[in-house]
């Protein structure tokens, strides 16, 4: 113990297996977007908390604009929902896109 050996195991052990974890989650997550994402350009609809997936048309062609003047508006639960919806929209349909283009690009 005085060494301090047994703690920097400890500590520094589990970190592979931390940073492993989290790829393999952020793989799968990209994963299921993509296939909601591919059902959707489909025609299916989207359910449950992905839902909002189904607005991505009228979220980034509409060319919505921020409609916040005041302090209270930029913290309103609506408007800080509808500009993480058009955000997320963005980011996922964009490299759905992008990925459609390289097919031989890969998640791994």
């Amino acid at each position: 113990m005085w060494s301090g050996l047994p703690q920097i195991i400890l500590d520094h052990t589990p970190a592979v297996t931390y940073e492993g974890d989290n790829t393999v989650m952020a793989q799968q997550s990209a994963r299921y977007l993509f296939k909601q994402v591919t059902n959707i350009k489909r025609g299916k609809k989207s359910f449950g908390i992905h839902s909002y997936l189904n607005e991505a048309q009228h979220l980034l062609m509409s060319g919505l604009k921020c409609k916040c003047t005041t302090p209270e508006d930029f913290i309103s639960l609506k408007n800080i929902d509808e500009a993480l919806k058009v955000n997320i929209c963005y980011l996922v349909f964009s490299t759905h896109g992008a990925m459609m283009k390289n097919p031989n690009e890969t998640l791994d």
